[in-house]
């Protein structure tokens, strides 16, 4: 007659197949309870005897043979053990994830502590007078909290906001590298662009489209955004133009020389402050 089946000693599963070593449910090692099963088959059956009359009161006493005795406490003791490590093994699982979730946090830094991410480099004045030093035609300084650029040679034509040839290239490669600054990783704010038309001081022609050099700048100003933007697509610039006219001009308007490179524009460019 083969061996009963088993139930767990501590999940709810029953009628465990008699060879099995592992609980299908919890996990739990059967291999103690079966080799307990074990022990109390092979202990020698007693011979039939009058029941033991209780005695006393509380707990009866019971005649129970020596093999039953051992694997009685075999399981006793196996009950609370496998218990505690299969608590313990449940319990373990939230701690490892939350130990994971906890690494996990401290590596990605946090939205607006820039002091700690590579943009609060890139929103310094420094990354970008680099972004903009070196632009063929253009001399880029610090002034303030904003980068100058200054062209080294007019772009537009004397008394007029048609800007030349060289001057509308060197105007295109402008745009596009303040776009690719606009865009670049780590830039999360936009640019801020004045564009400060200036000229000579060559006074305008009477009767003409410019009442004074003021006005002709602010045309040039214009002009010349129009072509930034332009090459600039729809990278987040903000766009301001001003007139600098002939007090204000880049260039020294002693010399011929000196007049015609004043006919252009300067650009301040800066961060866009916060609003």
């Amino acid at each position: 007659m083969g061996a009963p089946p088993m139930d767990c000693p501590v999940c709810p599963a029953r009628d465990l197949e008699p060879g099995v070593s592992t609980c299908p449910a919890c996990g739990t090692d059967l291999g103690p309870l079966q080799r307990a099963r074990e022990l109390a088959a092979r202990a020698p059956r007693p011979q039939a005897a009058p029941a033991p009359v209780p005695t006393g009161v509380g707990f009866l006493r019971l005649a129970v043979p020596v093999g039953a005795k051992v694997a009685l406490a075999a399981l006793v003791l196996w009950v609370p053990i496998s218990t505690a490590l299969l608590l313990g093994k449940r319990e373990g699982l939230p701690s490892a994830a939350k130990a994971s979730a906890s690494a996990e946090s401290t590596e990605r830094p946090g939205p607006g502590n820039r002091a700690e991410t590579p943009a609060s480099e890139a929103m310094s004045l420094a990354w970008l007078l680099q972004r903009l030093e070196g632009v063929e035609g253009t001399t880029a300084t610090r002034a303030g909290k904003a980068v100058r650029m200054v062209f080294a040679n007019g772009i537009f034509a004397s008394g007029s906001d048609a800007a030349t040839a060289a001057g509308l290239s060197s105007l295109r490669v402008v745009g596009r590298v303040l776009a690719a600054t606009a865009g670049a990783e780590g830039a999360v704010e936009a640019l801020v662009v004045d564009v400060v038309g200036a000229c000579d001081n060559r006074p305008t022609r009477p009767g003409g489209r410019w009442r004074d050099n003021r006005s002709l700048a602010l045309g040039r100003g214009h002009a010349a955004a129009e072509v930034l933007r332009t090459e600039a697509g729809a990278a987040p610039i903000r766009w301001r133009v001003l007139p600098a006219g002939e007090a204000d001009a880049p260039w020294a308007n002693d010399t011929e020389a000196g007049r015609a490179r004043n006919r252009t524009v300067v650009l301040y460019v800066a961060w866009a402050p916060d609003e």
